[in-house]
């Protein structure tokens, strides 16, 4: 006959879960301020355009400019590279 021993475990503040296990969280981190919002806000509709050639074709004709050129400013917005805007308007408007 076996018998069972209770574990004593401690429990854990709220802090120090949070940073026992954030470094195994996959998710990324939460925007802390607005300007962190609206980047990732601009690099997630970058990613959009890329992955529709339908949109970034209309991008580009809307802005004459040829699809690489558009397809290269795209992409650095989606890497979070500093570029100059050579698209107009198309992270408010609803294309």
């Amino acid at each position: 006959m076996s018998t069972v021993e209770a574990v004593k475990s401690k429990s854990l503040d709220p802090q120090e879960f949070r940073r026992l296990h954030s470094s195994r969280d996959p998710r990324a981190q939460r925007p802390q301020d607005r300007a962190q919002y609206d980047e990732l806000q601009k690099q997630q509709r970058a990613q959009v355009i890329l992955s529709h050639y339908q949109m970034l074709m209309n991008y580009a004709i809307a802005n004459e400019k040829s699809i690489p050129q558009t397809r290269a400013y795209f992409q650095k917005v989606a890497l979070g590279i500093d570029t100059e805007p050579i698209i107009k308007n198309w992270f408010n408007d609803g294309l």
